[in-house]
Parts: structure tokens; sequence; C-alpha cells
């Protein structure tokens, strides 16, 4: 019961976290599981290339994983969004590549297969995420 708490206090906190473009795409009765944004480390030469402006970027960069799919918003003068149903994904890895980490959503579409790299994020938020797509799928 301590689990369910702790899963419970986490969705609520990451569900504030969900910017509102991504918040008005939720279903009735979605749940919020996760939300992962580019690590810091990873977007630290773009922030030092910047002088600071990549932050505006950075944080609307997300990737949130409810209870029935993964949305993946990226963008801020051109923003794309995209919706992989949870049973559309076949299998998920953890890659790391130097400092970035990312985990790799294989999935299928009526006509399409293919694989979508998220990230890059920490290598903690990128295991997490792999993780809870896994135990979800």
């Amino acid at each position: 019961m301590g689990r369910r708490r702790k899963d419970a206090r986490e969705a609520r906190r990451h569900g504030a976290a969900v910017d509102r473009s991504l918040r008005s795409q939720l279903f009735d009765g979605e749940q919020v599981v996760l939300v992962a944004r580019p690590g810091r480390i990873a977007t630290l030469p773009k922030l030092v290339a910047t002088l600071g402006m990549y932050s505006f970027w950075r944080r609307r960069d997300s990737s949130v994983l409810t209870d029935e799919r993964v949305l993946l918003g990226k963008g801020f003068l051109r923003r794309s969004e995209r919706s992989i149903p949870l049973a559309a994904i076949d299998d998920v890895a953890f890659a790391r590549s130097g400092l970035n980490s990312y985990a790799d959503v294989s999935f299928h579409g009526q006509r399409t297969h293919g694989v979508k790299r998220i990230g890059p994020m920490s290598p903690r938020t990128a295991h997490r995420f792999a993780r809870e797509m896994l135990r979800r799928i």
C-alpha cells in the first residue's frame, strides 16, 4: 500500500509538470506516470553556445508516459507532438552514448514499424522511463 501512495504522489507531482499543450491532449481519466525532459548535462554545450537561451527550448521538449500512451512534444517556435499508444509498443531499450542516455522505443502502426529514440536524458531518468514503459506494455 505504501508503494501505491508513493506512485500517486509522483503522478500528481508529474501531472503539474506537464506543459499545457500536452495536458490538453490527455484523455478523460488518463493518469500521468512520468515526465522526462532533456538532461542538463546533455544539453550543456547548447546552453553555453546560446548564452543560456537554450533553456527555453529544453523546457519545451518533453516526453510524458501515461497509463495509456507515450506523448512526445518537441520544439518551441515550430512545435511537433506525437502520441504512441502503449498497445503499439513492441519493445523498449536503454541506450547510452557518452554522457547522453536514451530510451529506444520500438513500435508498430497500421502501415509502419519504427524505432523512436527518446532523449537525451540523464541515465537515471532514461532507465526509469524505459523500466516504467516495460512494466506497462
